[in-house]
């Protein structure tokens, strides 16, 4: 991690909606955090290491969920009435990074149609 670019492995994670009523077909969710002071497009880690950053992508790595980004009126599942939102997160090196803790804070909300 010492040199510029440098990052951890990535952590897949889901934000699972279930349950959903019949006549929610659809949802958007916005994505708010602290932007890291350097990079806006990343979020900035508030644990003890110094010199890191916080990336936030889809699973697949296709989508980049930057501060302040959003998806828009993605279609739930009609049979299961549930949907799964993939997503994965790692730290990258800013250069010279000082060990300690990893943190950070993204909210996602969601807002249904």
């Amino acid at each position: 991690m010492s040199s510029p670019g440098n990052a951890t492995n990535w952590k897949n994670f889901s934000l699972k909606l279930t349950n959903c009523p019949p006549s929610t077909t659809s949802f958007s969710v916005a994505f708010a955090g602290t932007a890291d002071s350097d990079d806006a497009s990343f979020y900035a880690n508030t644990g003890t290491a110094t010199n890191l950053k916080l990336a936030l992508t889809s699973q697949d790595g296709s989508t980049v969920f930057n501060n302040g980004s959003s998806l828009e009126n993605v279609l739930i599942d009609t049979s299961t009435n549930a949907y799964s939102l993939d997503l994965r997160t790692r730290a990258e090196s800013k250069g010279l990074v000082m060990p300690g803790t990893i943190k950070g804070q993204i909210q996602a909300t969601f807002t249904y149609q």
